[in-house]
């Protein structure tokens, strides 16, 4: 299973482009990265990989290289192959 889907989800909520979505760009650089937009991507996770982020976890995580290393960790505990 790719994280594109999830980049793309996240730019949109960010309203950036996906593509400027590096591992080393900095989540708390963005004015949209709040509760809303956490709640939001928790429900993308969801609904789209069919497993659950802890939302603490999401105020921890610095970078988006963070985010993708959770979501593909909590696929690994779920048997699914990012």
């Amino acid at each position: 299973m790719t994280l594109q889907p999830l980049l793309d989800e996240l730019g949109g909520l960010l309203e950036v482009d996906a593509a400027e979505l590096t591992r080393a760009v900095k989540l708390d650089t963005f004015e949209n990265w709040d509760s809303l937009t956490k709640v939001t991507l928790l429900g993308f996770v969801e609904d789209h990989y069919r497993v659950a982020l802890d939302a603490a976890l999401l105020d921890r995580l610095t970078d988006v290289g963070s985010l993708l290393d959770a979501l593909t960790a909590s696929l690994d505990r779920a048997g699914q192959a990012a």
